[in-house]
């Protein structure tokens, strides 16, 4: 913060921190290749690491004072899917990891 306005102590809020599962439309790089990166695991695991993330830093800066999960619900942005949502579609009243039965198993 002191960087973009002079002061260190201005509030910084961070937004659209999320994962996408299942892979959205937009993804045009050469993870798109890799099934993995938008399995359902990696989207347990980053969300698990978002809710347990207690905003500290490991640099001498101040913490981010806000942070939010990307979005609820997964949306069609323009005809293109994006799947950050923690849950499906607008119908849908279940948490997308609630309403699969896979289980993350972590070692």
């Amino acid at each position: 913060m002191a960087a973009l306005t002079g002061q260190a102590d201005w509030p910084l809020w961070i937004s659209e921190l999320g994962w996408s599962w299942p892979m959205s439309t937009t993804l045009n790089t050469p993870m798109s290749h890799c099934p993995s990166f938008s399995s359902e695991a990696m989207f347990r695991v980053y969300y698990e690491g978002f809710l347990a993330w207690d905003l500290r830093v490991t640099s001498e800066a101040l913490p981010p004072d806000m942070v939010f999960y990307f979005t609820v619900r997964d949306s069609d942005n323009a005809g293109y899917e994006e799947h950050f949502g923690l849950i499906g579609r607008c119908a849908d009243s279940r948490c997308k990891m609630e309403a699969n039965e896979t289980k993350l198993t972590m070692k």
